[in-house]
């Protein structure tokens, strides 16, 4: 044991001294391979977030309206959603900014019957992915796109101690047939 103690005391100075050299060269690879993609990917989120027009949803002001008011108002509502197709690259670039990628979806139009039914395009989205990742693109698209409803959410996790889930959601886009 006195053996270690003395080359401790001869030599731990410098020892410290490649210890903190070690250090810091570990915090520079730690810094060129993980914190500057990050801070990359975070700029191309924030353009791209600020290149989307804001949505704002319309409040109805249902206080001094008839029925028959806010029913028209309903219809307005929709008649100024975004076609399908639209929408459909507006959750693509959602899945996209989130890091998600869509390798596949199903579709399937269902057009209203009547004078003024809603037509209504169905798509399903399997994705992969952690669950923070696949909560946040579902409530960004909720939030976005305030004529889309989520009718369906299929959570699987393959093991216990996967991060990752696969996961299968349906959603539903309104819009007044044009």
């Amino acid at each position: 044991m006195s053996r270690i103690t003395w080359w401790l005391q001869r030599h731990g100075g410098a020892l410290a001294l490649w210890a903190g050299l070690a250090a810091m060269a570990a915090a520079l690879v730690l810094q060129h391979w993980q914190v500057e993609p990050l801070q990359q990917r975070l700029q191309r989120l924030e353009r791209a977030a600020q290149a989307q027009p804001a949505v704002k949803p319309v409040a109805l002001d249902n206080r001094n309206t008839g029925p028959l008011q806010q029913l028209q108002q309903f219809h307005d509502f929709f008649q100024r959603a975004p076609e399908p197709t639209e929408m459909l690259r507006k959750l693509s670039a959602l899945a996209e900014a989130r890091g998600l990628k869509i390798k596949r979806a199903d579709y399937v139009l269902r057009p209203g019957t009547g004078e003024r039914a809603l037509n209504r395009y169905q798509v399903v989205l399997p994705l992969r992915g952690p669950y923070p990742v696949i909560r946040g693109f579902v409530m960004s698209t909720l939030r976005e796109l305030p004529s889309v409803s989520l009718d369906q959410l299929q959570l699987q996790r393959k093991a216990v101690g996967d991060t990752e889930l696969d996961a299968t959601l349906t959603f539903t886009f309104f819009y007044a047939p044009r």
